[in-house]
């Protein structure tokens, strides 16, 4: 099979996609209430945890806290669910390994719980610090795909683009979190999947956030003498681009990948761009009050007022009106419909009706042709005789009775 970049991109490799943000529930997911009838819908549960403000000291202030019942989810939600895990554990000053995985029991069910349980049932493994880590990590294993940590990195090297409704800041601050998850929450490829697996570096996380930049953002980084993005820092390549994203959203600047949603819900042309651009690859940031006003022009029935060209000029409506021709151009060109033609039908046919051999139709149309010849036969005769009459000459009474009588 032949391989191609299109290909690869399309295979959608993101075990955590830059974005949209995994949720905890799905949209308007309620959990069942005690004593409520139906079928009890998939959410998390929740269990509160008094956690204390300073957790060094015993008489600190006690914070309640709601934190989710893991038992099944998608990657993200595990790593999500472990950074809550982290701060129960400072919250409950849970510094010693059993006292984590009590807390850990608290807060897994299901599967989840019984591979957490079970990495611990030989007599020689105890419950470390360092044992409920492997553990957690087992239970990771049953949530992430094969080949996760090597399909990640893939797609944040050669997948990425910088979503439209994260600006600069967030998508930095996303990709971070990112990095520290896979350094501590991914399971390892291959065989055993509880080995530690190493983050991705400075260096190559800041020429990920610069690939990940539209085009035209890198092309004044580019185009500034003063500023090189290998020799900055991370933090200096986002403060630029934070400057090019609040330009753009003051001067109405614009359309990084050609695709942005214009105000009217019109794609653009692509004039500022290059490309067409996905989900991820549309402008830097679609909010902001713009100052720069649209100077299109031109009304049309179908895109409204001010869109850019008129009706006349309209494509949909000539492509429209190609259509109507056609039809019209197919039709009659009399006033009256075109005669359907009549199949022949003999009278009193059913679908039961008897089929005819070929020998009973031979026969029939012998006798039809008999009758033919015998019709024939008489007009002949009728002819001779009125060539014998002469029709200039009128006929008495008697004559016309003989000559009627002879005809018989």
């Amino acid at each position: 099979m032949k391989l191609s970049f299109e290909n690869i991109v399309d295979a959608k490799l993101a075990v955590i996609p830059l974005y949209p943000l995994a949720q905890w529930n799905d949209a308007g997911a309620k959990r069942k209430a005690k004593g409520e009838d139906g079928d009890a819908v998939p959410t998390f549960n929740e269990v509160k945890l008094e956690l204390r403000s300073n957790p060094d000291v015993a008489s600190s202030v006690k914070v309640g806290a709601f934190f989710k019942v893991f038992k099944n989810g998608t990657p993200e939600q595990w790593c999500r669910w472990r950074d809550d895990l982290n701060r129960a554990w400072k919250g409950l000053n849970n510094t010693n390994g059993p006292n984590r995985a009590n807390t850990v029991r608290h807060l897994l069910e299901g599967q989840a719980l019984d591979d957490f349980e079970q990495f611990f049932m030989p007599a020689d493994v105890h419950e470390t610090v360092d044992n409920v880590d492997l553990a957690l990590k087992k239970v990771a294993a049953n949530i992430f795909p094969a080949d996760a940590v090597m399909n990640m990195k893939h797609y944040l090297n050669f997948e990425l683009k910088k979503p439209n409704k994260l600006t600069a800041r967030e998508t930095m601050t996303r990709l971070e979190r990112i990095n520290k998850w896979i350094g501590d929450y991914f399971p390892s490829d291959g065989g055993d999947r509880t080995l530690p697996v190493e983050r991705i570096e400075a260096g190559d996380l800041k020429l990920i956030y610069y690939r990940l930049l539209p085009n035209n953002w890198r092309r004044k980084m580019d185009e500034n003498g003063s500023f090189s993005h290998h020799e900055a820092t991370l933090q200096q390549i986002v403060e630029y681009a934070e400057r090019l994203e609040v330009t753009e959203q003051r001067y109405g600047g614009g359309n990084p990948k050609g695709s942005a949603v214009k105000k009217n819900g019109h794609k653009g042309n692509g004039q500022n761009g290059s490309s067409k651009g996905s989900s991820e690859a549309e402008p830097a940031n679609g909010g902001g009050n713009r100052q720069h006003k649209s100077k299109k022009t031109g009304d049309c029935h179908v895109h409204g007022p001010n869109c850019g060209h008129t009706s006349h000029q309209c494509k949909v409506l000539k492509g429209h009106a190609e259509k109507v021709r056609a039809q019209w151009a197919a039709q009659p060109k009399s006033g009256s419909p075109a005669k359907k033609h009549q199949q022949v039908k003999f009278k009193n046919s059913t679908v039961a009706d008897r089929k005819y051999s070929r020998a009973e139709v031979n026969t029939m149309i012998n006798k039809l042709k008999e009758k033919f010849e015998a019709d024939k036969r008489e007009r002949e005769e009728l002819n001779e005789m009125m060539q014998e009459v002469d029709m200039n000459e009128p006929l008495t009474d008697v004559e016309l009775e003989e000559f009627l009588n002879n005809t018989d």
